[in-house]
């Protein structure tokens, strides 16, 4: 593979991503750093130079929140990792990871995504169904941060809450 780190997709890591996804809470999770080539992230990030062609998720709770769904308007470097996660030589390693044997990339639900200073994209929860393949099901999200000299005093970190939404369980720095 070109983009992603195929050292992150030996047998003992997948081994300790399954242990991890398993046992990870409040939700199955399982973080993994460097998971691109450094060469190659630096070549993607220059896909978020915001444009016409971004639309602004914009509303009460989501603020400077925007997204790129079309891959017409992304480099070849977006497109050949696009095509990577949809291979079966990251697919397959997936699917030990997670415990599913049916598993695909869904074109249609994936984009970039970037939220500026001072926005922030709400807590939430990603549908599990597809709007046009109804027997389609959601069964994992793979988030890959873009976050050059990321600093942690930005407050913008995933965080994970239990299910009653009351108490966060953790939060993952964007790097």
């Amino acid at each position: 593979m070109k983009h992603i780190s195929i050292d992150n997709l030996n047998s003992e890591n997948i081994k300790k991503y399954s242990q991890q996804f398993r046992s990870s809470t409040p939700s199955s999770h399982v973080v993994i750093d460097n998971f691109l080539t450094t060469e190659s992230a630096e070549k993607i990030l220059c896909n978020f130079d915001l444009n016409k062609h971004w639309g602004n998720f914009y509303s009460v709770n989501n603020q400077k929140h925007f997204s790129l769904t079309d891959t017409k308007f992304m480099d070849k470097n977006c497109s050949e990792l696009y095509q990577e996660l949809a291979s079966e030589d990251f697919i397959n390693p997936l699917k030990q990871i997670i415990g599913i044997n049916n598993v695909f990339f869904n074109w249609d639900t994936s984009g970039l995504f970037q939220t500026l200073s001072g926005g922030n994209c709400s807590l939430h929860t990603d549908s599990a169904t597809h709007t046009v393949e109804r027997k389609w099901r959601r069964v994992i999200n793979i988030l890959l941060y873009f976050n050059k000299n990321w600093i942690d005093d930005y407050n913008g970190g995933l965080e994970l809450w239990d299910e009653n939404l009351k108490h966060k369980v953790r939060s993952v720095s964007p790097i």
